[in-house]
């Protein structure tokens, strides 16, 4: 928020407004500017306001950034009645306006390649010669409003008048307000008795607004495996890509999960796992553990219920050293320590994608619990990646034919 110190504004309450706008990108904009945002609740859309304050003896008066946030609201151009504001996001009702970032990206190019771009907002013929002299002392303040709506609210700011007592239910007791449609004001004067008329028209979208493709080969659902590590023993590791493409373009991947992220919850982990379909397979098992993104660890290896891979040696040419008996034919192995032997890092790591890894072995195994109970096959997980725009992405991931080959769908 910025404001103006000159030596000649005074520091008592608010009696008038004497210039008053809300806008998207600039207060010379055409009224009203369109602005996008998917109705997922987190990402937001930036409204501006911008107001000159006076007191009673007409005085420039600045006003506290905490009576800013008492005073100022925002309002539905259209019914007049105040939409919530709250900077929890908890119980997020349909609109909400807030002091506070999420923290989502926002970038209405998204949509402009969509076909849903908002409308241009060019300065309306005259203002912008004026604007410095109209607003020489404005206050300005950024409101951050989110939506679970997809459809769009025409949004005005109003100036609640100092100490009066809202009554919920009824009409707002305001100094100001920019609700006013009759009024012609083309440079945020208003009528001069706290009539003002601007207003951003908020339009709620869905993910389908947008062409969404999943996995590193731009909608191939199968993914394509790097070698990672050392590839040379009886088991080794690949790594394969999952991410989150708007028409072809990728959008950095905040974080995955196998349920649906909630506020404050730590995500959790999914794994599959599976045997060879036929003893002739060269490929005899594979399990999957997965990184968020820009980690350079796995977060969880194994995966409950799973915790041992039992690996059947059939001979002791096969056998590891420490195994001195060649009647013993299963060693339990830990999967965790597996992937420390064998590549002990996430090469492939980045800020835009998940990274899904298949950790394979061409010895004849089982699948143990911690109990060293058998486990049947978990041969597809449903997950959650939360994009950057705050939109969660439901795929599945399963094996495709094979041990050897994952998909996403």
């Amino acid at each position: 928020m910025s404001t103006s110190t000159d030596s000649s504004i005074q520091a008592d309450k608010p009696a008038r407004i004497d210039y008053f706008r809300i806008y998207k990108t600039s207060s010379d904009e055409i009224q009203p500017a369109d602005i996008n945002v998917f109705g997922n609740t987190r990402q937001q859309a930036s409204l501006t306001v911008e107001f000159t304050a006076l007191g009673e003896n007409g005085n420039v008066v600045t006003v506290a950034e905490t009576d800013i946030w008492k005073w100022l609201v925002l309002v539905d151009y259209g019914t007049h009645e105040k939409i919530p504001f709250s900077d929890s996001f908890a119980n997020h009702p349909a609109w909400l306006a807030s002091s506070k970032s999420q923290g989502y990206d926002w970038n209405d190019s998204i949509f402009a390649r969509a076909g849903t771009a908002s409308q241009e907002t060019d300065p309306a013929p005259g203002a912008e010669s004026t604007r410095e002299e109209v607003t020489p002392f404005a206050q300005r303040v950024t409101f951050h409003v989110s939506t679970s709506s997809t459809d769009f609210k025409r949004i005005a700011v109003a100036f609640l008048k100092p100490d009066a007592v809202q009554e919920p239910g009824k009409d707002l007791i305001v100094i100001a307000r920019t609700d006013n449609a009759s009024i012609n004001d083309p440079d945020g004067r208003g009528d001069g008795k706290g009539g003002f008329n601007s207003s951003v028209r908020v339009v709620g979208r869905s993910m389908a607004s947008v062409s969404i493709l999943y996995g590193d080969e731009y909608g191939n659902a199968t993914l394509t495996p790097r070698n990672v590590g050392n590839q040379n023993n009886f088991f080794w590791a690949t790594e394969h890509r999952v991410g989150v493409f708007y028409d072809m373009r990728p959008v950095a991947v905040r974080s995955a999960s196998k349920s649906a992220f909630q506020p404050g919850a730590t995500p959790d982990s999914f794994s599959i796992y599976q045997l060879a379909a036929s003893p002739f397979d060269k490929e005899k098992w594979s399990l999957s553990y997965f990184a968020q993104p820009g980690s350079s660890t796995p977060q969880q290896i194994p995966t409950p219920p799973l915790r041992y891979v039992a690996i059947n040696f059939r001979d002791a040419e096969n056998m590891p050293e420490e195994n001195t008996d060649v009647g013993e034919l299963r060693t339990n192995y830990d999967p965790g320590q597996m992937y420390k032997d064998c590549v002990g890092t996430i090469e492939s790591s980045s800020s835009t994608y998940v990274v899904i890894g298949l950790l394979t072995g061409n010895l004849a195994g089982t699948f143990l619990d911690a109990n060293q109970r058998v486990l049947d096959a978990q041969n597809s997980s449903p997950f959650y990646m939360l994009d950057a725009y705050g939109n969660d992405h439901r795929v599945t991931l399963a094996f495709d034919g094979n041990v050897k080959a994952i998909r996403v769908s």
